[in-house]
């Protein structure tokens, strides 16, 4: 970018023909230097601080309002720029200009060259001549020839830059990526990209050659008018065997792919194998020869169909022949008389016509034809033969008569009646008898009921209700009444006084009491007083655990209260008569922290351990600060201020505030070049480093000075430079360091 000098009052008169109405030609001679940060004025008449008046310049024109200027000083000379000056040929002050920072540093060895553009302000550039050398180094511009920088990766990637060459390898890379060759390897196209191909006949794709150039392969697109025809993968265009897509199908060569939208019937497709098995492994519709049986799926799920032609005679059967095809027999169906026949070749066997089943003309039973009226007259029933029935004209049971549940001995009519005899039947012991008018059973002379074992009522019923001798149980369990209820009858009300149980709270204390229930007072939940664990569980709907709280001891001695996933879990919440804890962990309060109290804070009033330091070990050593009686003696004032008081040493302040000081390696009187310095401790965080030069005999002067490179929280780099052309009086020196951290 060009300078914006500022012409002076007395350079603008000596360029401006004010009679003539034009501009004059100056000649620019010489420039000055000058270490100082000069702000140019237009009422300038000299440079402030100048060191060196340089005659050997060069420049011309770049543009209408930009003169490019080149200087060079080849002397031993030592001085630094921040501001210069351009002279005339009769010494007057022509422009000026001055910044804080250093422009260029010129050292004894060193060559200077400055080459600089300089912009102008309604003074046109081609009436400024500069001196008889013949050197120039101006930017390069699409009009002439001249410097220019070479443009990066990136910047060759980004191809914005229009001031910027490229190298022949940045150029070939470009060109390449352009027209289809290979991407450099971190080259990636973030968009979509179009290849077109001839209008009129077009062939287009990207290919991937081998080193010697030789074609690999490639994929593109292949037509003609504009109108594809079809997208190839293979070694060329329209290779045999290459990979073809056509807007309606896909090809190997010329040759159709199959994929599930194209096979199946009518489709061509010749398979090897169907499921893994070759075409011989299946039976054809024109017949075949089975090698194994043949299974129909059982439940009625599979079936085996014959056809048949509608006309007299079987036209849809299964024959069996032997192994010379000489037919044994067949199985068929005759449609004219709607009969299944099972058939041998020297007569017929067996019939089935719609009609019963028949063997030689007799009948044969089956569920379908037996039963009442059917005549069959079997020999035994469900293996028993007729002699061990009753019969309905009477019979005599010579065993127990057992009936299944809900079934019952039915007596018609009023006076039938069941009578109990004696073993010879002679003498009748007893009955029981229903009187459809009166609705009692049995007949004492008392109209009541009598239920006797041994000789002995145990059950009378009668007008009176139902007396019962001894204890009453229905199925072995025990009938309640007023005299057996109470304490220890083991009975299961479905009420107490009008409510179900799920109304009260039991002594299980994990049941789930009524949402509308409440206690008005105090409950007590108590354990096993041999070592009890008592408490209150939440669970889910399905019964999952999901946490509880309650109290732990033993012995009848109380030991912490507890809220967690379980009783004694190690993640609990526990609370002791005189601690809280987190399991095993000691939870702190306002009541149990401070000093002493092993609380290990993440941060401190928001910082980090490693942000402060400790008041009474400043730099971790045991120092004891503030003594008890401060007497502003040297013991005190070195344990308010640790450190190393001595030639390489430090002093850490009260506020945490470290100051450090220290001495380089020596450097011999001519060298030049860097060291390291390492600081006697470590800052946490190093604010600023100060440099000096001690010299080794305070008589004769170094001619070297040191100067600051960087710095660390553990060192700092800096760099003897000599300031002398001569090497007599030169002598060794040494960098001194001061810091301040942290």
């Amino acid at each position: 970018m060009a300078l914006q000098l500022v012409i002076t009052n007395a350079g603008r008169a000596a360029v401006i023909d004010q009679a003539n109405g034009g501009f004059r030609a100056v000649r620019i001679a010489a420039v000055g230097v000058s270490p100082a940060a000069v702000t140019a004025t237009p009422d300038a008449a000299s440079l402030s601080g100048e060191v060196k008046r340089i005659a050997s310049i060069a420049g011309e024109a770049t543009a209408a309002d930009v003169v490019h200027l080149t200087v060079t000083d080849e002397s031993g000379a030592t001085y630094a720029v921040r501001s210069f000056a351009l002279y005339l040929s009769d010494g007057t002050l022509f422009a000026l200009y001055g910044q804080a920072d250093t422009i260029v540093e010129k050292s004894a060895q060193a060559l200077l060259l400055l080459a600089i553009d300089i912009a102008l302000s309604n003074i046109p550039a081609a009436a400024i001549t500069f001196g008889n050398a013949n050197f120039t180094n101006p930017a390069a511009t699409l009009a002439r020839a001249g410097v220019i920088e070479i443009a990066d990766d990136d910047e060759e990637l980004a191809a914005v830059d229009r001031t910027k060459a490229l190298t022949p390898k940045s150029l070939n890379r470009a060109i390449r990526r352009g027209v289809g060759g290979r991407p450099v390897d971190f080259d990636t196209n973030s968009g979509s990209m179009t290849i077109r191909g001839d209008q009129f006949g077009w062939e287009t794709g990207y290919f991937f050659r081998g080193a010697s150039g030789a074609t690999v392969g490639g994929f593109g697109a292949i037509g003609g008018n504009n109108t594809l025809n079809y997208f190839y993968v293979g070694t060329g265009y329209q290779a045999a065997n290459n990979l073809r897509v056509y807007p309606t199908r896909v090809s190997y060569g010329d040759n159709t792919i199959w994929h599930a939208g194209n096979d199946g019937a009518g489709s061509g497709l010749d398979a090897d194998l169907l499921d893994g098995r070759h075409a011989d492994a299946f039976a054809l519709l024109a017949g075949g020869t089975f090698t194994g049986n043949i299974s129909v799926a059982p439940s009625g799920s599979g079936q085996v169909s014959l056809a048949h032609s509608g006309t007299t005679g079987a036209s849809g059967y299964v024959e069996f022949r032997r192994s010379d095809s000489t037919r044994e027999g067949y199985i068929g169906f005759a449609p004219t008389g709607g009969q299944i026949q099972l058939m041998s070749e020297n007569g017929r066997g067996f019939n089935v016509a719609g009609g019963p089943l028949t063997r030689a003309g007799n009948a044969l039973w089956d569920a379908g034809n037996d039963g009442a009226g059917s005549g069959l007259d079997a020999d035994l029933l469900d293996g028993h033969d007729a002699a061990e029935f009753a019969l309905l004209t009477g019979a005599r049971y010579t065993g127990l008569v057992r009936f299944q549940a809900q079934e019952a001995i039915r007596l018609a009519g009023k006076d039938s009646f069941i009578s109990f005899y004696s073993a010879d039947e002679q003498s009748r012991r007893g009955y029981l008898q229903f009187y459809g008018t009166s609705g009692v059973l049995a007949n004492d002379g008392a109209g009541a009921l009598h239920l006797q074992t041994g000789g002995t009522n145990v059950l009378t019923a009668g007008p009176g209700g139902v007396a019962i001798t001894g204890g009453l149980s229905r199925n072995g369990n025990l009938v309640w009444d007023a005299g057996t209820d109470g304490a220890g009858s083991g009975l299961d009300a479905d009420l107490l006084d009008g409510r179900h149980a799920d109304a009260f709270l039991t002594r299980n204390v994990g049941a789930r009491p009524l949402d509308y229930d409440a206690f008005g007072g105090s409950m007590t939940i108590r354990g096993d007083t041999g070592g009890w664990s008592t408490g209150y569980n939440f669970r889910a709907g399905d019964g999952t655990f999901l946490g509880g709280f309650g109290a732990l001891g033993g012995g009848n001695s109380f030991t912490y209260y507890f809220v967690g996933p379980s009783y004694d879990a190690a993640n609990g919440l526990r609370v002791y008569p005189n601690r809280v804890t987190y399991g095993d962990n000691t939870i702190w309060h306002a009541a149990n922290d401070g000093a002493g109290s092993g609380l290990d804070a993440d941060l401190l009033d928001g910082w980090q351990r490693d942000d402060v330091r400790d008041w009474n070990n400043l730099l971790n050593k045991p120092v004891a600060f503030p003594v008890a009686a401060h007497t502003h003696g040297a013991a005190d004032i070195a344990g308010a201020f640790p450190g190393s008081l001595s030639g390489n040493g430090y002093t850490v302040l009260p506020n945490g505030l470290i100051l450090q000081w220290v001495t380089g390696a020596q450097q011999a009187a001519s060298s030049e070049g860097t060291q390291y310095v390492a600081f006697p401790i470590a800052f946490n965080t190093c604010f600023q480093v100060m440099t000096s030069t001690q010299v080794a005999n305070p008589n004769i002067e170094s001619h070297a000075v040191y100067q600051l490179i960087s710095f660390t929280a553990e060192g700092a780099t800096v760099m003897r430079q000599l300031v002398s052309a001569s090497g007599a009086d030169r002598e060794p020196s040494w960098p001194r360091l001061f810091a301040i951290g942290r």
